[in-house]
């Protein structure tokens, strides 16, 4: 059962957009390893990560089988990935409200303490 799983991890890694989210997931590591930041915004963090990693893992899967069903344009085809995209996007948008709350404050304190 992991074995499949991981798998299907390993295969969705190799994607271009995981990788561009694997960049956005470790800016976000370095962040709290830098800041500072509390067990529970770590926590918090992280969950927003896996949650836009297992979105985008999701849009692929959908993508993937409605390109097999259906490999010329189709309208319909057309909403089913468009809405796929949507879930992915509106996880990363509630994603980056939540780095902001949490990265913003300290940053600013970060820069109001660094006198030239």
């Amino acid at each position: 059962m992991f074995q499949y799983g991981l798998n299907g991890i390993r295969i969705a890694g190799l994607t271009s957009r995981l990788n561009l989210l694997s960049i956005f997931a470790i800016l976000a590591g370095v962040l709290c390893f830098l800041l500072k930041v509390s067990v529970n915004e770590q926590v918090m963090v992280l969950v927003c990560i896996i949650i836009v990693f297992a979105f985008e893992m999701i849009n692929t899967s959908i993508e993937l089988i409605c390109n097999m069903i259906e490999p010329n344009q189709n309208i319909k085809i057309k909403e089913i990935k468009d809405i796929s995209a949507g879930a992915v996007l509106l996880s990363a948008l509630g994603s980056g409200i939540v780095g902001w709350i949490i990265f913003m404050p300290k940053l600013v304190n970060l820069f109001l303490l660094i006198k030239p």
